[in-house]
């Protein structure tokens, strides 16, 4: 199964398929809604204007993602007023991505802006390290990488940019936060050893609390793709590892 839905990673990829944007309710019903930014002053450093609009139209998409994921947490925190100590955030793959961003931006900013911080923050096999190249201990082409033909993901070819900067490739690129992380990932995923390491470097800082879970077997994000690929069992595991961790969430 992982061979299969790599030809149709591989296919989207390739053609550049796109979804159209539509801002009426979907599935989510009345849970769905459409709000604007927030004033411009919380919008600063990589989340500017200026920044978020320089660099490749990729790195203006990616910028994009993060001021995205900041004013939604701005309405959650904000506008609706839910305690930002009683939120647990969470993103798998890329949305891993984005919420290490997040947490970056408000150990930053957050105390000059009035931004908390989240309760804890659960991460399922994150981007930390998005390129050709494998970081960690066994820094190899991602092509030729032990778990290549088991995993079913492609090196993503991004751009120079993207390897520099902390809040897109937090790999190496370690900050102390107040928020204790979960951070899972499957021993057969070409992304795990970044994660290792990625989480090693974190826990080093002082006051850090990170904590790990390694599914055996797994490929790259089964929380979302175990049912598809037969992995339903280690879905599961994880599941329930993010509600019995140790890790204060």
């Amino acid at each position: 199964m992982t061979r299969l839905l790599r030809a149709g990673v591989d296919a989207q990829s390739t053609v550049a398929a796109t979804t159209a944007v539509s801002l009426e309710p979907g599935p989510e019903g009345d849970r769905f809604c459409a709000f604007g930014p927030f004033e411009d002053a919380v919008y600063v450093g990589p989340l500017s204007p200026r920044a978020a609009t320089a660099g490749s139209p990729d790195a203006a998409a990616a910028a994009a993602a993060a001021v995205d994921v900041l004013t939604s947490y701005l309405y959650l925190t904000r506008s609706l007023s839910i305690p930002a100590e009683n939120m647990v955030m969470s993103g798998d793959s890329a949305g891993g991505n984005l919420c290490m961003g997040l947490l970056r931006y408000i150990a930053r900013y957050g105390d000059s802006l009035g931004i908390p911080a989240p309760g804890s923050c659960v991460l399922v096999s994150p981007w930390v390290d998005p390129w050709p190249e494998t970081a960690g201990p066994h820094v190899q082409p991602y092509l030729s990488h032990r778990n290549y033909n088991i995993d079913y993901i492609d090196p993503l070819g991004l751009e120079r940019e993207f390897r520099d900067n902390a809040y897109m490739t937090p790999a190496g690129k370690p900050f102390a936060t107040c928020v204790p992380m979960f951070a899972s990932f499957g021993d057969s995923e070409v992304l795990g050893d970044d994660v290792e390491e990625w989480a090693a470097g974190m826990s080093a800082v002082e006051g850090n609390v990170v904590e790990t879970f390694v599914e055996k077997d797994g490929v790259h994000d089964i929380l979302v793709f175990g049912d598809a690929l037969g992995f339903e069992d280690a879905a599961n595991d994880v599941a329930q590892t993010k509600v019995t961790t140790k890790t204060p969430l």
